[in-house]
């Protein structure tokens, strides 16, 4: 009976997460704040369950997102006016941002 040599196994690598400086380390712990702030202030179920401020539903397994109805690039900053709680697939199907959004926002 002839044996196989075994494998050598190589141990998993450790990639080293990205270093943040003090103005991203202020940004996210800034949005963290937000996104518990809105969560309790936004719809919720009878359980006391979030719900996406978009479409009203319960997220899925990839969670709520907080996103910026005026983007960070066109000069919209992280606070309380510009930024509501959507699920993932909300996020992610709308077309960037869109002013139409933000109009209807500000006649409310």
């Amino acid at each position: 009976m002839k044996r196989t040599p075994l494998r050598r196994v190589t141990p998993l690598r450790r990639t080293p997460l990205a270093k943040v400086n003090k103005k991203q380390g202020k940004e996210l712990y800034q949005r963290r704040k937000l996104k518990r702030l809105l969560l309790k202030e936004g719809p919720q179920t009878e359980n006391g369950w979030p719900l996406c401020w978009h479409c009203e539903k319960l997220p899925d397994w990839r969670g709520l997102e907080l996103v910026h109805l005026i983007h960070l690039s066109a000069g919209g900053k992280t606070e309380h006016q510009n930024c509501e709680v959507w699920c993932v697939p909300c996020h992610k199907g709308s077309d960037g941002h869109k002013t139409e959004l933000i109009k209807t926002k500000e006649v409310e």
